[in-house]
C-alpha cells in the first residue's frame, strides 16, 4: 500500500470514506498504517479475488498485477466492482516474463549507459555489480519467484479489453534497464546530470512510438468499458 498512499490520504480534491487493500502477504498489509482513512485489509489470493459489485469509486492497481496468473479474472472483477463514474489506475510491468528485458532494449541502453555514465563507480549498483555489458534479469533466472511477471505480455490486453483509456504513458524501455539499482548513485543536482537524464528520456519516447524498443511499463487512467 505505500505507492498508493497519496491516492487515499491527505488528498487535495476527492476524499474517500473507505479503503480497501487486497494483498496474499499479511506481512505487507501490516506494514501499512493508514492515516485518515478507514481502512479494511484483505489478505487474498487475488487469483481466486472476488470484489463486491458496483462498491467502489476508484480501483488503484500498482505493481502487483503483474503477479497474478488469472489476469482476465483480475480485471473482470475490477471493472464489476465500479461505481457508475468510477475509474481505475493501473501502474505496472508490461515487458517481457519474469522482469527480463528485451535484447533491443539491453543493446541500445548498454551504449547509453556507457557512453554517457561510463564511471563504474556509477555503474555499480545496490547489489555491488556493475552495469555494462552484463545486465541484471536479462534473461531466465531460476532464483526469481515463479509469480513474477508470470502475465505481463498479457497484462495489456486484458486491461484494455475491460477499460477505455483516459490517459495512459509507456515508458522504462531504456531508463529502467540503465537506471535501476544505480538511481542513488545519480546527482540530479548537477546540471550535466540533469541533462543527460532528459536526453534519454527523450531516446527512450522517440524510440517507444517508432516501435524500435518495447516499453517496459504502463501506466495509466481507464474508464470501465459496458459489460455488454
Amino acid at each position: 500500500m505505500q505507492s498508493e498512499r497519496p491516492f487515499f490520504e491527505h488528498p487535495t480534491q476527492v476524499s474517500f470514506a473507505q479503503v480497501h487493500g487486497y494483498d496474499l502477504s499479511q506481512e505487507s498489509l501490516n506494514k501499512y498504517v493508514p492515516e485518515g482513512v478507514s481502512w479494511h485489509p484483505h489478505k487474498v489470493d487475488c487469483n481466486v479475488l472476488e470484489l463486491p459489485e458496483n462498491s467502489f469509486d476508484l480501483v488503484v492497481v500498482s505493481h502487483g498485477a503483474h503477479h497474478v496468473m488469472q489476469i482476465d479474472r483480475f480485471f473482470e472483477q475490477a471493472r464489476s466492482s465500479l461505481r457508475s463514474g468510477g475509474l481505475i489506475y493501473i501502474y505496472e510491468w508490461i515487458g517481457p516474463e519474469y522482469l527480463r528485458v528485451p535484447r533491443k532494449n539491453r543493446i541500445v541502453a548498454t551504449m547509453l549507459l556507457l557512453a554517457l555514465f561510463p564511471g563504474r563507480s556509477t555503474r555499480r549498483t545496490h547489489m555491488n555489480k556493475v552495469k555494462g555489458f552484463r545486465w541484471i534479469m536479462d534473461a531466465a533466472d531460476p532464483n526469481v519467484d515463479p509469480s513474477e511477471a508470470c502475465n505481463s505480455l498479457q497484462l495489456h490486453r486484458a486491461f484494455t479489453d475491460r477499460f477505455e483509456p483516459i490517459s495512459q504513458h509507456f515508458h522504462g524501455a531504456l531508463t529502467y534497464p540503465m537506471f535501476e539499482g544505480i538511481g542513488q548513485n545519480l546527482d540530479e543536482s548537477k546540471s550535466w546530470v540533469r541533462r543527460r537524464l532528459r536526453w534519454v528520456v527523450a531516446v527512450e519516447r522517440f524510440l517507444i512510438a517508432r516501435r524500435l524498443v518495447h516499453p517496459l511499463f504502463v501506466v495509466a487512467v481507464a474508464a470501465p468499458r459496458d459489460s455488454s
